[in-house]
């Protein structure tokens, strides 16, 4: 039993406090390790009534048992210094799966409960098998047992059999990271480290809950957290620069226009190969920053060329999906198209295939914004692995650009390409997309595409990717060069009864195009196979049927269920010989594999009391496995909806009554609106009501107008969503989100909108502050380099000739030699008292940003000349008079500005003379400032 002292509850909150004042100045790290110096961490561990009790327990988490995170780490250490040297160990961190929503749910007790059965299963675990395991604090653990899989199936068998025993468990599940330990002289830190970086693997993989460490993990992690710490200073330094490679008529050997395609060239002359930093910059999200930075590069070449007389061919530029679904791409880049007063067919754009596979509703309207500003749009790299003729039928672009590697055409693969490329070619050519063939690296090619009616065409058998002199080297020599741009051979338009014509196109031609096809018989119950092709035989696996055999269709090979509506197919065909009908079907195979087909039938013509129909068959297997896992997502999300006892909505269109029935709701959400108080609420006359009780609560009013009035025009059953604020002062918002769908009747009319409402007020809470931290200095609260600039650059692209304002850099005299002589932790509040400072000179609307050490930047809005010299003082004046530092220390700084738009509108150089304007007042001496002016 340790030792227990009794200490008078005054005596406890006097250390508390002082506890607290000596946490409140340090940053998170320096806390922790401050606290531990002075063994705070054995300080009261429990209150009884007017009492303080605390005792010594070597270490260890109250709740859980098990040591905390500093007393882990070093008991680990003397466990494995005096362990057999033969006995192999492993480390794994485990930690709980959404446990932050297990509290919000069940309650803290709960939480804590939860903790300690797992910490339990553990501690047995540690006791049977001679372990050593920590509490690391949230809801993350760390253990050190004997390596055996067969220990480790235990431990995760044991744990996550522990937590099945609760209800509703399956989102909260343990996952494990596991570290096998080779070298028992690695600090616990280090393994405990990497442990983790396993498991970060497999979160929100619910099939697999263990995963190992392997070396190459921590390699590829280090490896790609280098180059992303490289990119932003060499954006700034200018070591990514763009090269072109012409695209030419294949006819006559003429350059129509190029690519602009990125490479890094570091200061050191090395270069970096594009596949190797590109899929690291998609993955992390920095692929905006650089695609905005080669998209101006591009414009300020162009422009250059136009000044400078040269006449230039069109340049296209690369989107990526990450740009698509991060910004608004045609605003800036028309804004681009502005400011470098370039005319919009000089820059196309192009966008690879798989965006359009994505969300094709979205990039379509990307692509129709583009068009609407008179650029072209490219489909790039068609045929790299989302291929279908289908997709070209539903995007709206004007040139489509065909992978060789697809086509992959060569002696040995030639006939097997040369109905793909035909397809594909004439397909484009009758629905009005101009084509162009990459990666032509060889005069055989040339030929063979040649033949097949492709003019335009880039790769290495006509240039390679140059610097952007180099191509301007080309430009000078005009005969190289055709201004006409790419065209449609309009006269050579392929229509579809040429497709039947053989000594046009060759039967695997129209094959390829068609796909799996019949001709069949049908009496009103059986169906009567005539004649197929290679494909359909192929799908169905039938034998192939000639003009003097035929045989019944396999219904029997049909599920039962779906025989009603194959018939059905039939008759709707019939009925209906302009658009055909459709079925969906199960069919078991004769190896007894169960696959899903869709059949489009047409009805062609009658004789004999027999129809004839033509039918198309599609293996849809994917597309229905992908259905089921939808589905099986919705089910999940309708669950999760009953744990969180939603609340529902039915608004009946006919009778204008709006009914809530209110499960579940939230103090907040019933102080927001009084409607919410009763269990069961019907309102009569909603229309007419509908303005008086919202308009003046719902902060997005006019959205919520457009969402109703989508779900009234729409005639089909779609779930849409709305998150509205409903406010009743500016500090005080209740978030809402608003699911329903429309119910239709017999006339497609919509009679019923029912839905859910959910109070997401937190959620909203959460994300604003994650949004937050990613664009926040955690030491001065103000915005991190990151943050600051984004917005900075999203108010100079929108300044107008009428806005005034200045950017202005400060940075403090001796700030290294402060560091050095005082230390690091003096630093930290010198920096934050002089972010104070600067905070108060300024208002809510500039930006003021930590671009880094002791760097600050302000982008103050609606600023004269007159009044920034005042402003300037007055930065240098409040800087100058911090006090409260030890040893007298003097505070001082120098700061420039550059007044907005007298000196431009561009971001990097408005900074760079900002920064020559605070460098001539430092030379001055301290305290002191400068504007920027032009030098003679």
């Amino acid at each position: 039993m340790p030792n227990i002292i009794i200490i008078n509850i005054i005596m406890f909150n006097t250390i508390h406090n002082q506890v607290r004042e000596f946490m409140m100045p340090m940053g998170k790290k320096q806390i922790s390790e401050e606290l531990f110096d002075l063994n705070m961490d054995k300080v009261y561990e429990a209150l009884y009534g007017n009492h303080c009790e605390f005792y010594v327990k070597d270490g260890r988490d109250e709740l859980t048992g098990l040591y905390y995170k500093r007393s882990f780490y070093e008991q680990a250490r003397i466990f494995l210094d005096a362990s057999d040297k033969e006995q192999e160990y492993c480390l794994v961190a485990m930690d709980i799966e959404h446990f932050k929503l297990f509290n919000e749910w069940y309650g803290r007790d709960a939480g804590d409960k939860f903790l300690l059965d797992i910490a339990l299963k553990i501690r047995d675990v540690c006791s049977r098998y001679d372990g050593i395991a920590g509490y690391m604090g949230d809801d993350d653990f760390a253990i050190i047992i004997p390596q055996s899989s067969e220990l480790l199936d235990n431990l995760e068998y044991n744990i996550i059999g522990r937590v099945k025993e609760y209800e509703d468990s399956a989102g909260f599940l343990p996952g494990f990271g596991v570290y096998a330990i080779e070298d028992k002289a690695v600090s616990i830190v280090n393994m405990y480290d990497r442990a983790c970086i396993a498991l970060a693997k497999i979160k929100g993989n619910y099939a697999k809950r263990m995963n190992f460490y392997e070396h190459g993990m921590m390699l590829k992690m280090e490896e790609e957290h280098r180059l992303l710490s490289e990119v932003p200073k060499a954006l700034f330094g200018r070591e990514f620069v763009f090269y072109l490679q012409p695209k030419c008529n294949m006819n006559t050997g003429k350059i129509i226009g190029a690519e602009a395609l990125v490479r890094w060239r570091r200061s050191d002359g090395t270069m970096i190969p594009p596949n190797e930093f590109i899929p690291v910059l998609e993955r992390n999200g920095f692929i905006t920053n650089l695609d905005k930075y080669i998209w101006e590069e591009v414009c300020h070449f162009l422009r250059s060329l136009i000044d400078r007389g040269i006449r230039p061919v069109p340049i296209s530029i690369n989107v990526s999906r990450v740009d698509l679904y991060s910004m608004n791409v045609p605003q800036y880049i028309g804004n681009l198209l502005r400011s470098y007063q370039i005319e919009p067919k000089l820059l196309e754009i192009e966008i690879t295939e798989s965006a359009y596979s994505e969300k094709l509703e979205t990039v379509n309207n990307v692509v129709q914004s583009f068009r609407l500003k008179g650029m072209n749009v490219l489909m790039d790299d068609f045929g790299s692995g989302y291929s279908s003729l289908n997709m070209l039928n539903d995007v709206n672009i004007d040139v489509l650009k065909l992978d060789m590697r697809f086509l992959n055409i060569n002696e040995n693969t030639k006939g097997k390409g040369i109905g793909i490329v035909e397809a594909v070619v004439n397909m484009a050519r009758m629905m009005g997309m101009r084509v162009i063939v990459e990666g032509v690296e060889t005069q055989q090619q040339v030929d063979f595409l040649v033949s097949m009616g492709c003019e335009y065409a880039q790769g290495y058998f006509f240039f390679k990717p140059v610097p952007a002199e180099s191509f301007e080297e080309l430009l000078s020599e005009r005969k190289l060069f055709d201004y006409s741009g790419i065209h449609l051979k309009k006269d050579n338009q392929v229509h579809i009864r040429e497709l039947l014509n053989e000594n046009l196109f060759s039967e695997t031609i129209v094959n390829n195009i068609l796909g799996a096809i019949a001709f069949a018989e049908f009496d009103g119950s059986t169906v009567e196979i005539i004649r197929t092709n290679e494909q359909y035989d192929r799908i169905i696996d039938s034998e192939p049927v000639g003009d003097s055999l035929r045989h019944n269709f396999p219904m029997e090979n049909i599920f039962p269920e779906d025989i009603e509506g194959f018939i059905k197919m039939f008759w709707d065909a019939y009925d209906h010989p302009m658009d055909g009908a459709v079925c969906e079907f199960r069919y078991k195979k004769t190896d007894n594999r169960v696959v899903w087909y869709r059949v489009r039938a047409f009805f062609l013509r009658e004789q004999e009391g027999r129809k004839l129909y033509y039918g198309s068959v599609t293996d849809i297997r994917g597309e229905k496995e992908r259905e089921f896992e939808l589905d099986i997502a919705e089910k999940k999300l309708e669950n999760a909806l009953r744990l969180a006892e939603s609340n529902c909505l039915d608004w009946n269109i006919n009778e204008d009554t709006f009914t809530l029935v209110n499960t579940f709701c939230t103090n907040a959400m019933k102080r927001f609106n009084p409607l919410l108080n009763d269990k069961y609420v019907v309102i009569n006359d909603f229309a007419s009501k509908r303005p008086k009780l919202l308009s003046s609560r719902v902060v997005n009013y006019r959205e919520f107008r457009e969402y109703v009035a989508t779900l009234l025009n729409s005639p089909e059953r779609i779930s849409r969503s709305i998150d509205l604020a409903f406010s009743q002062d500016r500090d005080d918002i209740l978030w809402l989100r608003v699911s329903c769908e429309p119910v239709v009747d017999v006339n497609n009319k919509v009679v019923h909108i029912i839905g859910s409402f959910t109070d997401i007020s937190l959620q909203k809470q959460q994300a604003n502050q994650l949004e937050r931290r990613a664009t926040t200095d955690e030491l001065t609260g103000l915005y991190n380099r990151p943050g600051g600039v984004a917005l900075m650059e999203d108010y100079l692209n929108g300044i107008t000739d009428k806005d005034i304002a200045a950017l202005i850099m400060i940075d403090l005299d001796n700030f290294k030699k402060a560091n050095d002589t005082y230390g690091h932790i003096f630093g930290d509040v010198l920096l934050k008292k002089v972010a104070n400072a600067i905070r108060k000179c300024f208002r809510e609307q500039d930006i003021i940003c930590r671009m880094g050490g002791d760097e600050f930047l302000i982008l103050c809005k609606g600023i004269s000349v007159k009044d920034m010299e005042l402003k300037a003082g007055d930065i240098v004046s409040k800087i100058s008079e911090l006090e409260g530092f030890e040893n007298d220390f003097a505070v001082s700084c120098s700061v420039g500005y550059v007044m907005i738009p007298e000196e431009g509108v561009g971001f990097e150089e408005l900074y760079h003379k900002a920064d020559t304007a605070m460098f001539i007042a430092k030379e001055k001496g301290k305290n002191t400032f400068s504007k920027y002016t032009k030098t003679e």
